[in-house]
């Protein structure tokens, strides 16, 4: 049934069309703007202020379709909705600790350990790379028996996927790796290229976490003789995403990072042993302390303005600002009493982060009084990735890879 109208002046209806679903609709949305209206087709705001249009409810049943749960449009991923809220589904079972995932609308990738899989070769391949290609609604093994580094994860560009290895036989052993998106998967994997972190003449070396920006991958690492920090203490390394072979020593001195990263046009920001410092991407502008948080930092990530972390033995999210000459050392709890909170990431004006039993989520400009809202409850979250219109998830306990509606 439409609803009245309440408006001094009289407004036609032309013509109407039945839709699965509609919203309340504010009757000045509906007029056109001062640039495109003529004396023809134009209301005035004085004659008719704040008119309301009572529009029709929802046609369906927003209790139990997955197409409109709980909301018009709101969709559930492919999970069942019930009482008006999106169900987990499993996007895939039988995984051996999964984690470091990350999604888009067309591909999810995530990491297993492959030990359970039948004999290892020396040095052994404990981890391997999967795919879900959510159009063909398949699961491939995308990157096998290969020396990946578990701890560093799995990232994109939006093109590409990235992720790090060490092999015995390369040279240097610690190298990072490179594969199309898209590539064709066989038996063997993906398509796939390697290039060396540092000096392959090197006698010893390390590396301690990288990161991928939109034209340019960063790492720290240590190979003497291009970087001699000593005290296991590393470089600053970058290198062009076009061309990974191109690698070049950002900053020379030694960096206590502690592998939490994140990059934005003009800095790279770290997680030190006690705190959050950054780093200009050219390595013109010497090391500058955005805080000191006095625990160390898991998951890092930057807004426009701020820098997020999260601070697992404290069970803390926390923030403060990107230039440390605003408000240099100022530290914001955004959240505590966290159960073990991990990975971090931005969707719209929110935050959302990783705790033991689930996946929570608070405005970026601070958590309400009643606290953060759980939006995922499952134990044994290790890691997660939102898309448009959907949350992905690994959880260690339930050895599965699901997908709920966001």
């Amino acid at each position: 049934m439409l609803g009245r109208v309440l408006a001094k002046v009289a407004v036609a209806l032309l013509s109407s069309s039945v839709v699965a679903c509609s919203w309340l609709t504010r009757l000045d949305d509906l007029v056109p703007t001062e640039a495109s209206s003529d004396a023809g087709n134009s209301f005035d705001a004085l004659e008719a202020p704040d008119v309301f249009v009572d529009s029709p409810v929802c046609a369906a049943d927003t209790k139990n379709d997955p197409n409109n749960c709980g909301t018009c449009g709101h969709d559930c991923c492919g999970g069942a909705c019930t009482d008006g809220i999106c169900q987990p589904r499993v996007l895939a079972s039988q995984q051996s600790d999964p984690s470091f995932l990350i999604a888009d609308d067309s591909y999810v990738y995530w990491l297993i350990d492959s030990r359970t899989l039948g004999p290892q070769p020396f040095p052994p391949s404990v981890t391997l790379i999967r795919r879900a290609d959510l159009g063909k609604g398949s699961i491939s093994d995308f990157a096998t028996n290969r020396p990946i580094i578990r701890s560093s994860g799995v990232q994109t560009d939006g093109t590409s996927i990235f992720w790090t290895e060490f092999n015995l036989s390369a040279k240097p052993p610690f190298q990072i790796v490179q594969a199309k998106k898209s590539s064709f998967v066989t038996d063997a994997g993906a398509t796939l290229q390697s290039f060396p972190l540092f000096d392959p003449n090197a006698m010893a070396g390390s590396f301690n976490g990288y990161i991928v920006g939109q034209q340019w991958a960063y790492w720290f690492a240590a190979g003497a003789p291009e970087c001699n920090s000593g005290n296991f203490a590393t470089c600053l390394y970058r290198a062009p995403i076009s061309d990974l072979s191109m690698r070049q020593i950002v900053f020379p001195k030694g960096l206590p990072a502690n592998g939490a990263l994140a990059v934005d046009s003009a800095y790279l920001y770290f997680g030190t042993q006690t705190g959050i410092d950054r780093l200009g991407t050219t390595g013109d502008a010497g090391i500058e302390p955005i805080s000191d948080s006095l625990k160390k930092s898991a998951g890092l990530a930057v807004s426009p303005a701020r820098v997020f972390w999260t601070e697992p033995a404290a069970g803390a999210i926390a923030s403060a600002p990107k230039d440390p000459t605003l408000d240099a050392g100022a530290r914001v709890v955004l959240a505590d009493q966290q159960n073990g909170p991990g990975g971090l990431e931005f969707f719209g004006p929110d935050v959302y982060w990783e705790n033991q039993d689930g996946i929570v989520q608070c405005p970026q400009a601070g958590c309400p009084a009643s606290g953060p809202a759980t939006v995922v409850k499952a134990v044994g979250v290790t890691s997660f990735a939102i898309t448009n219109k959907c949350i992905y998830y690994t959880s260690r306990d339930a050895q599965s890879v699901n997908v709920v509606g966001r």
